[in-house]
């Protein structure tokens, strides 16, 4: 290849990362992950109004566990932990609620576990929900161990080897919620950037996206079964909204699955089982469901989600009837999504 060739691809490929990286503008302000600074008059009067049962639930859940101690019984606690309590401070603005989410990220950091994914996304959220009670040392400080925590994640993992299976989509949000919560706050910015930038070409860029999501699944079911087809209900569920909210990219548009989820788990949960028999989808017996079930209260959150965004009247009646024919547990410290 002589040197004018050479210079040309140089170009191009500079060029195309810089499409890349100009292809999302991240808000300004904070709260961004989920909600912005705008709803949140709205959530609060939820919180007060018709969601109070539920808001009410998780926040004595909060008040039972205020002094549990360090360190908590799972690595998952330290996702669920910090959410619940930031989310409860945002809502109620209460700093004990705040004061205990920071105990337990200082915790985190103190005891050498910032690698673990959960602390990506606890941490994140607790950052960006209780941004307004932090200083800016202590935002320096939580936000510098978030970013390292995705990054370590960001370089775990083959991103590119990852296609059209469920690791990926379960494990974008570990590097979606630390890069867009820090982005652009002057605190490992390159970091906070690369972490958003690889989350962004892996839902929206070329050939790595997912696009079984898409193309494959765009009745609503998955290639491997419905038991992982929960993952993309929840937790890619989760990474599509927090890019929803914090950016001015959609990832919904070029994820088809959504759309016609809740069609699928309307057969998954009570036309394959028969009404009131779905409390375990027992699964289509692809691929891991032949050895898994899954509690149909797991993709509540989902029919929710997608009754709001697309204004889906089956998905609202499915979650309804989940909640109202206590088809499998829900989880008190999980009421806030």
């Amino acid at each position: 290849m002589n040197r004018n060739a050479i210079a040309a691809l140089v170009v191009a490929i500079m060029l195309v990362a810089s499409l890349t990286a100009q292809a999302y503008t991240v808000t300004p302000s904070h709260p961004r992950l989920y909600f912005t600074s705008s709803e949140l008059p709205t959530l609060r009067s939820k919180c007060s109004g018709a969601l109070s049962s539920d808001y009410q639930t998780m926040k004595s859940w909060c008040d039972s566990h205020l002094n549990d101690s360090l360190p908590l019984a799972s690595p998952d606690f330290y996702e669920t932990y910090l959410a619940a309590y930031s989310f409860t401070y945002l809502m109620s603005q209460d700093v004990k609620y705040a004061a205990r989410a920071k105990a337990i990220a200082s915790y985190v950091i103190s005891s050498g576990q910032t690698n673990i994914e959960q602390f990506a996304r606890g941490g994140a959220y607790f950052f960006d929900w209780c941004y307004a009670y932090l200083t800016p040392s202590e935002r320096q400080t939580f936000g510098t161990a978030v970013v390292q925590c995705g990054q370590y994640h960001l370089n775990a993992n083959n991103w590119d080897d990852m296609i059209n299976y469920h690791s990926k989509p379960r494990l974008l949000r570990t590097l979606t919620a630390p890069g867009l919560a820090v982005y652009g706050e002057g605190i490992n910015d390159a970091g906070a950037r690369a972490l958003a930038d690889a989350a962004y070409e892996h839902t929206f860029g070329g050939e790595h996206t997912l696009c079984a999501i898409d193309e494959l699944a765009a009745d609503g079911s998955y290639f491997e079964g419905d038991y992982t087809n929960t993952v993309l209900a929840t937790k890619y569920l989760e990474h599509c909204e927090m890019w929803a909210s914090a950016t001015d990219a959609d990832p919904f548009a070029v994820s088809g699955n959504f759309q016609n989820m809740s069609t699928y788990y309307l057969y998954e949960v009570f036309a394959k089982n028969g009404p009131g028999a779905g409390a375990s989808m027992s699964g289509s017996r692809q691929g891991d469901s032949h050895n898994h079930t899954m509690p149909a209260a797991t993709i509540r959150v989902a029919m929710y989600a997608m009754a709001k965004r697309y204004r889906d009247g089956t998905a609202q009646w499915l979650a309804q009837q989940i909640e109202t024919q206590g088809l499998g547990y829900i989880l008190s410290y999980d009421l806030w999504k």
